[in-house]
């Protein structure tokens, strides 16, 4: 027979799982959707692809926005190709200019600007304009976009622009930039990193 106190210390045992299982159940239920929805009713009509935090005006008035690139044409029943933006304080989903022509793989702030960067083909006498920057009002190429191939990373290091991918973009100052190239802001020219040898031996994703 139980003493009154085991009795006593197992009432207790089972209150105190009662009580943390009731707690568990009600932590998971502060979990609710974000705003990307549920892909459905209230998300976007593709697959996200890449994102990033932006300020469209600096020091103004406007927040922090959050950028997301993806295969949608539609978010949250906004028209929107390819690419959008979301007003923290609004929660309203707003276009780009027109939109990303290719899938974006890649977008990065760089001097305050929108820079993405997506897929393209691999016809090489043809420039993909898959490298792009938003000037505040519409999409513009750096110096067209890559010959051939797809860009799949950018950095902003230092001031300088980079990306990296699987491509080959000419004319270069020297030899044509391969998988990993440079922004030349000066010559409008994209430039490979190394000089000596010109090119990786791979596709850059990172």
């Amino acid at each position: 027979m139980k003493s009154p106190f085991a009795a006593l210390l197992a009432l207790l045992t089972i209150v105190s799982l009662s009580s943390s299982s009731q707690l568990a159940s009600a932590q998971c239920a502060d979990w609710r959707g974000g705003p990307l929805g549920n892909g459905v009713a209230n998300g976007a009509d593709g697959a996200i692809t890449a994102s990033a935090l932006w300020d469209p005006d600096g020091a103004g008035p406007l927040p922090v926005m959050l950028v997301v690139g993806g295969t949608f044409n539609n978010i949250e029943g906004v028209p929107a190709h390819h690419i959008a933006m979301r007003n923290p304080n609004t929660g309203v989903w707003s276009a780009i200019g027109n939109g990303f022509a290719t899938t974006p793989n890649a977008i990065i702030v760089h001097n305050n600007q929108l820079v993405v960067g997506g897929s393209g083909d691999s016809d090489p006498g043809t420039f993909d304009a898959n490298l792009l920057y938003f000037d505040g009002s519409a999409w513009q190429t750096f110096n067209g976009g890559t010959n051939t191939g797809s860009v799949y990373a950018l950095a902003s290091f230092n001031g300088e622009l980079y990306a990296g991918g699987s491509f080959v973009i000419y004319p270069t100052p020297l030899d044509p930039a391969v998988d990993f190239a440079h922004w030349n802001s000066s010559a409008h020219l994209w430039e490979p990193i190394n000089t000596t040898f010109g090119q990786t031996d791979g596709a850059v994703r990172a």
